[in-house]
């Protein structure tokens, strides 16, 4: 067994004796930030804390109620914390004064295909509720820049493109638009593309958008042509299983195309629409599938599981077997993988999956960070 696992072991069996006076608090959700040197987590007592990660890392707990953090979003810079407030609306945390910034009054809640989701350089909010017109945010005039929607339209789906340059949004029908990113203003649309859909992702350039349909087939709308081009469908593959909607995306380059459903995951090529590979998930426990690419054109698919697979050749490099208790993220860099587990808020460093701590909260609610990296030891 690996030094990594044995530590771990043994963090998962001895926390539970080390605290006095009452069991520890579980920790219920989370949200890292870009870098993964913070996170924000919320525990069984329904505590909002900002903790550093590492030993002994200060803990900044918020006099707010934690609510759910599994559609929180930090700004790119990690100054702001998004999250669904318990109470009504989204509010907006200033991560480096630990303090509300604002409360921004929207009708929704997190639903199937809701989205919290910064700009690029963090001046904007993508914010989209369930049965609400997405809305685009100003962090910095803390003030509407424009809802994103036709009047009395059910938009089902909002989707920054990779550049955030534009935003993408479907309604409950299948209609589609594309909006200025900065502006929030109508810059194409509205086009019938579906009937009904199961996710959409707009390519970097913006004039390409694929769509996922119910029956998990995909095909890819041409913009410039108005058209569905023939030659980027991929309606004649071998789907099966329902069409995860986080897990279609392209890559920051635009050449490929990436899919799944709860039972695979695959690459094609966006230019022609040839299958470069698919790899079996073999688990059912793979829901809300979820695709992040790393640097070094590897990726990680997160869930209720997480594997790293690299992108040239769909092979598998390494991974962490699906299990109920276990919810998986990525920070945004690629670096620390985030996952609840036996033993708390595990984190592990994300290229080799070895760990490297493990947070929890003790019964007054206290935040602990513990080392569980793989020790070298000495040959003196």
């Amino acid at each position: 067994m690996l030094t990594s696992e044995i530590a771990l072991m043994a963090l998962i069996s001895a926390p539970f004796h080390r605290f006095a006076g009452g069991k520890p608090i579980q920790v219920t959700s989370y949200c890292p930030s870009p870098d993964g040197s913070t996170v924000a987590i919320v525990g069984g007592d329904d505590s909002l804390h900002l903790v550093r990660v590492e030993p002994g890392g200060e803990d900044r707990r918020l006099k707010l109620p934690g609510g759910n953090l599994d559609d929180a979003s930090f700004s790119p810079d990690g100054a702001y914390l998004a999250t669904w407030n318990p109470n009504g609306g989204v509010r907006l945390i200033d991560v480096r004064h630990h303090e509300e910034a604002s409360v921004i009054g929207v009708v929704g809640s997190p639903q199937r295909g809701s989205n919290l989701e910064f700009s690029r350089d963090g001046a904007r909010l993508l914010i989209h509720g369930q049965n609400s017109s997405p809305l685009l945010w100003s962090t910095s005039r803390k003030e509407l820049i424009r809802y994103l929607g036709a009047d009395k339209e059910i938009v089902e789906y909002a989707v920054w493109s990779p550049d955030t340059a534009w935003i993408a949004t479907m309604t409950i029908r299948g209609v589609v638009r594309i909006w200025d990113g900065v502006s929030g203003e109508p810059r194409l649309g509205p086009l019938q593309l579906a009937c009904s859909a199961n996710g959409i992702a707009l390519d970097p350039s913006g004039k390409r958008i694929a769509v996922g349909f119910d029956d998990a087939m995909v095909r890819v709308f041409d913009v410039e042509k108005g058209t569905f081009d023939g030659a980027r469908s991929y309606e004649d593959q071998d789907f099966f299983g329902d069409l995860e909607a986080d897990a279609l995306r392209y890559s920051a380059d635009g050449r490929h195309l990436l899919t799944g459903t709860s039972w695979w995951v695959g690459s094609w090529s966006a230019e022609d629409g040839h299958e470069e590979w698919r790899s079996d998930l073999r688990y059912d426990q793979w829901k809300r599938l979820r695709v992040t690419y790393l640097p070094g054109d590897a990726i990680v698919f997160a869930s209720r599981g997480a594997r790293m697979i690299d992108a040239r050749s769909g092979e598998t490099l390494r991974e962490l077997p699906g299990a109920e208790s276990r919810d998986y993220s990525l920070a945004r860099n690629g670096t620390r993988l985030f996952g609840i587990e036996e033993g708390g808020l595990i984190v592990r460093e994300a290229k080799s999956y070895d760990t490297l701590f493990a947070i929890t909260l003790d019964p007054q609610g206290r935040v602990v960070v513990r080392d569980t990296a793989p020790r070298v030891e000495s040959n003196r």
